[in-house]
């Protein structure tokens, strides 16, 4: 490895960074490095290698792959039934009155509250709880941690254009489209826009376990209420 031109060739056949010029790319297969002419696992522009500080006994734990639409999907579905639990809760005490309000209309405030509340997340730990879960992590194109404006501005534009602002039907639309973007050109819009870097690290069978008793868990909850 080295660390002073941040090129990796190849590590245990799984993992593959190349970097022309002061551009690199990320190839990362099960068992495979991908050939860049025709890889669709790639990160968005970046003048300094993410994984530079990262100890050689963890790069294995990046050697999957970086599109992954419906873990990106299910990690934010927890952080809003999280923090919906939280708010109605937080209601239910104080102002009652709120949770009388129209399921669609409750549905969109709660989603624009958490624009509010992911960006401090995000500009102070890099990560949500449901990214935490599924070990996912938010960087700037030098590899830090967002400032707040820039985590504001992602995720108001995750809000209109992924979620479209929660919107039936809208929504729905939105969330195909931003699949196939991410599928189709590995990364997503908000991202690409703002030079944003997602990345994604092996789950593990345990903690894969816990994810699956707590999406029960929530289900279970909502079902009762």
């Amino acid at each position: 490895m080295d660390t002073n031109n941040c090129t990796i060739s190849e590590i245990g056949s799984n993992l593959t960074i190349l970097e022309s010029n002061s551009q690199t790319a990320l190839h990362v297969a099960y068992g495979e490095v991908f050939n860049p002419a025709r890889s669709q696992v790639l990160t968005p522009s970046i003048d300094t290698c993410l994984i530079e500080n990262v100890g050689a006994g963890r790069l294995a734990e990046y050697a999957v792959s970086q599109v992954r639409p419906w873990v990106r999907y299910l990690a934010r579905i927890v952080d809003i039934w999280v923090f919906s639990v939280l708010v109605g809760f937080t209601a239910g005490i104080y102002a009652p009155s709120i949770l009388n309000v129209p399921d669609i209309v409750l549905t969109i405030g709660i989603l624009f509250a958490w624009v509010f509340q992911e960006s401090v997340l995000l500009a102070n730990c890099g990560t949500t709880p449901g990214k935490w879960l599924f070990k996912i992590n938010v960087r700037d194109s030098k590899g830090k941690k967002l400032s707040f404006s820039d985590a504001l501005n992602r995720s108001f534009s995750v809000f209109f254009k992924g979620l479209g602002a929660g919107i039936p039907l809208i929504s729905f639309f939105a969330l195909l489209s931003s699949k196939s973007k991410l599928q189709r050109d590995g990364v997503t819009t908000w991202d690409e826009d703002g030079g944003y870097v997602v990345t994604h690290e092996r789950i593990g069978t345990a903690r894969a376990i816990a994810i699956a008793v707590i999406i029960v868990g929530f289900l279970s909850l909502f079902a009762s209420v």
